[in-house]
């Protein structure tokens, strides 16, 4: 019977992590030709921005079943970095409790700043501040999204770097141990095929004194 431990669910954690973060990026990504248009260029036409805002709107009539997709994808990530954190190694924590506070970081800038601009763009009603203002906003949330799961991927890079080296010294060290003991057992002196061994010497020596006797008891009775 296969027995799982902890072990192999925290690595199964990890995949379902970086799968997460990996899908979300690429969906992220693919948004950048109408939010940096809006955020960084200042001669940005009105045209920009109307395309900006429509496709914004049309995310207000995807199909549910994309929502959920997209909301079981996220999901995935965040039950492996709750996995994650259960029992962090001493060594590694920082880096689990990091990305958690990132994935979690993640749902609420997208839930205050990404959901409400995209309900914003469906009804046009921005609230204090005017439609370009609210878009460009949008924009940012966007990035700010982006840079939250980019800060994933470093953390994620530098657990596997970290537990990369220190499997490195281990093996070093291990190299090493094996390579003094191997050298200490050459030092030994070895046996000499001419010397007695003590424990050959203690059984003759035992052994004279009974010769003696059974001679002289021969040699009372001529």
């Amino acid at each position: 019977m296969v027995s799982i431990n902890f072990k192999d669910v925290e690595d199964f954690g990890l995949i379902l992590i970086n799968l997460s973060t990996f899908t979300l990026f690429g969906m992220l990504i693919s948004q950048w030709n109408y939010d940096i248009p809006v955020l960084f260029d200042r001669n940005a036409s009105l045209s920009q921005f109307d395309r900006f805002l429509q496709h914004y709107f049309s995310f207000n009539s995807i199909s549910i079943y994309t929502v959920i997709f997209y909301g079981f994808i996220y999901g995935l990530g965040l039950l492996g970095a709750i996995v994650r954190v259960t029992k962090p190694h001493p060594d590694y924590q920082l880096f689990e409790y990091g990305t958690f506070v990132l994935i979690f970081l993640f749902l609420c800038v997208f839930l205050t700043n990404v959901k409400t601009g995209i309900e914003a763009c469906s009804h046009r009603k921005w609230g204090d501040v005017t439609e370009k203002q609210g878009l460009q906003v949008l924009a940012a949330s966007n990035l700010i999204l982006l840079a939250i799961l980019l800060g994933v991927i470093i953390l994620q890079a530098g657990l596997w770097y970290t537990k990369w080296e220190y499997q490195k010294r281990l093996n070093e060290f291990y190299e090493e141990e094996k390579k003094n003991d191997g050298e200490k057992k050459e030092d030994q002196p070895k046996p000499n095929a001419n010397v007695i061994p003590k424990e050959e010497l203690e059984s003759i020596s035992e052994e004279q004194p009974k010769k003696k006797t059974s001679v002289k008891k021969r040699g009372s009775k001529k």
